[in-house]
């Protein structure tokens, strides 16, 4: 399955503004281009001054997420 990347226009704009970021967003589409997204995975971020925390909520297969998603859990749920 191919990932589709929603408003690659605010990757680029960050990169010309911190020219220090363009050769790893550019790393990250390229492995974005070859990821197969066999599965799924729910996360939650907290942005610090100088980090971000993500936590892993659920991880599993697209036909799990799918039972996730018939329930309308996939917003509340937290396993991990």
């Amino acid at each position: 399955m191919k990932v589709h990347l929603i408003k690659k226009q605010t990757l680029e704009d960050f990169a010309h503004q911190h020219s220090g970021s363009k050769t790893f967003l550019e790393d990250w589409k390229e492995k974005l281009k070859l990821a197969k997204n066999n599965y799924r995975m729910i996360c939650k971020y907290l942005f610090g001054a100088k980090q971000v925390h993500v936590f892993v909520c659920w991880m599993g297969t697209h036909a799990e997420y799918d039972k996730i998603c018939k329930q309308g859990s996939q917003y509340t749920i937290n396993l991990y």
